[in-house]
C-alpha cells in the first residue's frame, strides 16, 4: 500500500514492487536447506521468514505453541508499523496529490 502511495504511475509501483515480492521469494529458497530441528527462534522472530518457518513446522506435524506465539507477536508489531508509516504517508499531501 504505501508502495503505491509513493508512486505516480502504473510502471512505477510495479518498480517498487518487484523488491517487495523478491522479500516474499527469498524466505522460501532459505529455508529450503534448513532441517525442521534446525529452526531456532531467530526463524521465528523475523517478519517474513517466520511464515514460512511455521508453515514448515505445520506441515511436519509440529505444533509448538511458543513459535505460534512469537510469530503472531513479530507479525502484529509489523503490521503495526506498517500501518503506522502507510498513514504518514497518506495524510500527507505531497504523497496523496500528485
Amino acid at each position: 500500500m504505501s508502495a503505491s502511495i509513493i508512486s505516480k504511475t502504473v510502471k512505477e509501483s510495479q518498480n517498487y514492487l518487484s523488491p517487495i515480492t523478491m522479500l516474499v521469494i527469498l524466505p522460501t529458497l532459505f529455508l529450503g536447506g534448513t532441517g525442521l530441528h534446525e529452526l531456532t527462534n531467530k526463524h521465528f522472530l523475523l517478519t517474513i521468514l517466520n511464515i514460512f518457518a511455521l508453515f514448515k513446522e505445520l506441515i511436519y506435524g509440529v505444533i509448538d505453541i511458543q513459535n505460534i506465539f512469537l510469530t503472531a507477536s513479530s507479525l502484529i508489531v509489523s503490521i503495526i508499523l506498517f500501518f503506522a508509516v502507510s498513514r504518514i504517508l497518506f495524510l500527507k499531501d505531497k504523497w496523496v496529490l500528485n
